[in-house]
């Protein structure tokens, strides 16, 4: 669901990832200088693969950081032309939008988000639940790659049902795993066994405070926002 994903720390290992979901709203927003080139399609067009007959559609997709260079630009449109060899029926407008946490309730209130867009791993359920986003189940478990996803992290996409199924809403594009390191030097310079490193947030916050108070040196430290290229 974001262009880069966030995660949150919350367990001593946990999983973030990102989520590409259809809004349930319409926008005609498009980005100045990003449109590809060509007519869009205003006729019903037959698909080259199976023949069957498609009315045109035209999707914005947010798939533009604010400011990105004109190679950026060029690149996508490649890609959407690619895509649009195969899909003659589809216009692809490309729009800017890049997730925030203050402007994206406000955006989905007014009506200017994309068609299509990301949020971070933990937007899912909330929009789900709100019915912001589009049922996509049937289309995407057509692709035959479903059930091959990590289903810790497509559950973030899923909505299950009272009958114990599950219908999916958004789909994971990037996942990554989180966890706490620790350094054995600074665990020795403060008396700590490095070979038993903390297991729980109690023995983190001992083990932070010893270390502090030993050498001096900072017993816990966390990601910034813009320190570490994240």
């Amino acid at each position: 669901m974001a262009a880069k994903p966030y995660g949150r720390l919350k367990t001593l290992a946990t999983l973030a990832a990102a989520i590409v979901i259809v809004s349930a709203c319409n926008s005609a927003t498009s980005t100045p200088g990003a449109s590809v080139a060509g007519t869009p399609a205003t006729n019903a067009t037959v698909a080259p693969s199976t023949g069957v007959a498609h009315n045109p559609v035209t999707i914005s997709v947010g798939v533009l950081r604010p400011g990105v260079d004109q190679k950026t630009v060029d690149a996508l449109n490649t890609q959407i032309a690619e895509f649009q060899v195969k899909y003659p029926w589809i216009t692809v407008t490309p729009q800017e939008y890049n997730w925030t946490a203050p402007t994206f309730a406000a955006q989905r209130l007014a009506g200017t988000l994309p068609d299509v867009y990301t949020v971070p791993f933990t937007e899912g359920k909330g929009l789900i639940e709100q019915n912001a986003i589009v049922n996509i189940d049937s289309l995407f478990r057509a692709l035959g790659y479903a059930d091959k996803l990590n289903q810790n992290v497509l559950t973030n996409g899923e909505r299950v049902n009272a009958d114990g199924t599950k219908t999916i809403f958004g789909v994971p594009y990037a996942a990554y795993g989180m966890s706490l390191t620790y350094n054995r030097s600074l665990f020795t310079a403060a008396g700590l066994d490095p070979n038993k490193p903390p297991t729980t947030w109690d023995e983190i916050r001992t083990a932070a405070k010893a270390i502090a108070d030993k050498t001096k040196m900072a017993g816990y430290a966390q990601m910034a926002t813009h320190a570490t290229g994240g």
